[in-house]
């Protein structure tokens, strides 16, 4: 995943967390701020952005040292990279693995993430 698709800023993330929908997988929760819901804020006023998606990804402390941590990172990163081409633009996301994270595969992953993407409305 290139770095323009990636979510900065605390401010981004909070907005995220409180007027986004969360989406649960078996692995993942995923919260999503559509455009929609963000095309209604710069009508209220607020500054747009770049239609582009943006992607956040959160791994707490509880999950591990900081190499699992990273490694789980790139791990999401490499699947919202292959999923990308598929997904509607100007959604913000973020993407935050839970402890059963720990114990399963690539694949698992993936297929996890796609369907939540899917229950979220984000893949066409």
């Amino acid at each position: 995943m290139k770095r323009i698709y990636s979510l900065k800023g605390k401010k981004s993330f909070k907005e995220i967390y409180s007027k986004g929908k969360r989406n649960r997988g078996r692995f993942v929760a995923v919260y999503v701020l559509t455009a929609e819901a963000r095309k209604d804020q710069e009508e209220a006023g607020e500054k747009s952005g770049k239609s582009d998606v943006k992607i956040g990804i959160t791994v707490g402390k509880k999950l591990g040292k900081a190499h699992y941590r990273n490694l789980i990172k790139r791990r999401i990163r490499a699947v919202c990279g292959e999923l990308l081409s598929s997904m509607h633009g100007g959604s913000r996301i973020i993407i935050n693995p839970g402890p059963s994270v720990k114990d399963v595969t690539f694949t698992d992953l993936k297929d996890d993430i796609r369907s939540v993407f899917r229950k979220a409305g984000l893949m066409q």
